[in-house]
């Protein structure tokens, strides 16, 4: 998974995270690479995402979300419990797929194979699949630039827009 703000490209992958930073002068990118090595909570980065202040979210397999804040140089894991989590997912840590960012507001979406937890540290709901969100393993979460969520399942999607909620967008079934 890649995401990028700015000058800054940060990249997930099975070996942890490479963040590429464009040099205005010298026209070239630097890189720095993260694993559990220098401080990284995992080495299998599945998913990522930069917030307003330019810090990447990571969805680590196995381990949960976790933030690496580069004004500290420091990671820190972002802790969801069962309660966190609800219908979302039976373990906060191993059903997790993806994340997106509202810039703005701050707000993380996380995908779970159930799911969708949303909101912010200390403050999190869930979307379950199937209230309002297609009936199958959720994929991907992603939001469109006037702040409608996307979600898509393996059978589906669906746009969640405040004021409105859900609609589905499901194929039909064939005989």
């Amino acid at each position: 998974d890649m995401a990028s703000n700015a000058d800054s490209v940060w990249i997930a992958s099975e070996g942890g995270a490479t963040h590429w930073l464009y040099d205005h002068e010298t026209e070239e990118y630097t890189t720095a690479r993260y694993t559990t090595a220098n401080g990284m909570p995992g080495n299998d980065a599945q998913a990522v995402d930069i917030d307003g202040n330019g810090n990447p979210f990571f969805v680590i397999a196995n381990v949960g979300l976790a933030v690496y804040i580069r004004a500290s140089d420091e990671w820190r894991p972002i802790v969801l419990n069962l309660n966190d989590v609800g219908e979302c997912a039976r373990t906060p840590t191993t059903e997790m797929r993806d994340i997106t960012i509202n810039r703005e507001t701050g707000t993380l979406y996380v995908s779970f194979t159930g799911g969708v937890v949303y909101g912010t540290p200390g403050n999190w709901s869930c979307w379950p699949r199937g209230a309002g969100i297609p009936d199958g393993e959720v994929k991907k979460v992603d939001l469109a630039p006037n702040g409608d969520v996307w979600v898509t399942t393996e059978i589906g999607a669906a746009r969640y827009r405040n004021g409105s909620g859900w609609t589905r967008f499901v194929p039909p079934r064939l005989p």
